[in-house]
């Protein structure tokens, strides 16, 4: 992380759905000031990538909103560990 993080603050809600053959899904919620909103922006591509790359990789979708400066990822793995792994790999990106 740098010493200018591009996040503001950010929280991780996660759930297992035994329904459909365990696989596991994550949303992360993360605030970022309004100057950072082109930065954000300009990084879905990067990210979109970084998810793809990681073993155990189901789908990616971002949301975000650009007037309160909110914006999230929702992501499905194959497995709970598969999304810890990712996971460390990518929250220090933000």
């Amino acid at each position: 992380m740098t010493s200018d993080p591009l996040v503001d603050t950010w929280k991780l809600v996660s759930w297992e759905n035994r329904s459909l053959d365990g696989q596991y899904a994550r949303l992360v919620i993360f605030k970022v000031g309004p100057v950072k909103h082109a930065t954000i922006e300009g990084l879905v591509d990067e990210f979109d990538a970084l998810y793809r790359a990681q073993k155990g990789f189901r789908h990616v979708f971002i949301i975000g909103d650009k007037a309160s400066g909110e914006y999230g990822s929702f992501s499905v793995w194959e497995s709970k560990e598969d999304a810890e792994a990712a996971n460390a790999v990518i929250a220090p990106r933000l």
